[in-house]
């Protein structure tokens, strides 16, 4: 059963960094980034959960953990150095997957389904047409990768804030 809830300013209870691991302070933003990222998700879906938390586990492949549709546990940082910082895009990643356990719990082929049911709710901006040459540096294929990444979390922000188009997920 899915834990809804009536839109608030956050469907997110509270917030719980590792106080006793290094730079406890940025975890503690980035926690408040991810809250802020998913909160219009989460209130479109009427999704509440009790609690989001940083958790560094001992299995270094777990990025996250959804429990009971009420709280979920987010790696924030990499499994072999507790000082540093997973990718945004990768704690990101881990939030949209544990949310998608709200109304599908197993990893089923309908889990893996959602995030291709959920179109952008808004229009993405248009991509920008680069001049020739730009095209012609190493420093500017780096310019052209790291515009090509902002487009691609745009959009996957953009997926999982969005409502699917007439079809129900379960």
């Amino acid at each position: 059963m899915v834990k809804r809830a009536v839109a608030t300013a956050s469907n997110i209870g509270r917030l719980e960094e590792l106080k006793k691991k290094p730079r406890a302070n940025e975890a503690r933003v980035l926690l408040e980034k991810l809250e802020k990222h998913v909160t219009p998700c989460m209130l479109r879906h009427g999704y509440k959960i009790t609690a989001l938390k940083e958790f560094y586990p001992d299995n270094k492949g777990l990025l996250g953990i959804n429990v009971n549709r009420s709280q979920i546990s987010v790696r924030l940082r990499d499994p072999n150095n507790d000082s540093t910082f997973l990718e945004w895009h990768n704690i990101l990643g881990t939030m949209v997957h544990e949310l998608t356990h709200m109304e599908i719990g197993p990893h089923s082929s309908d889990f893996y389904d959602v995030s291709y049911v959920l179109p952008p709710p808004l229009p993405l901006p248009p991509l920008l047409p680069l001049p020739p040459l730009l095209l012609l540096s190493r420093l500017n294929l780096t310019f052209i990768f790291i515009i090509f990444s902002h487009y691609l979390l745009l959009f996957s922000h953009a997926l999982l804030c969005s409502s699917a188009h007439g079809q129900t997920v379960h």
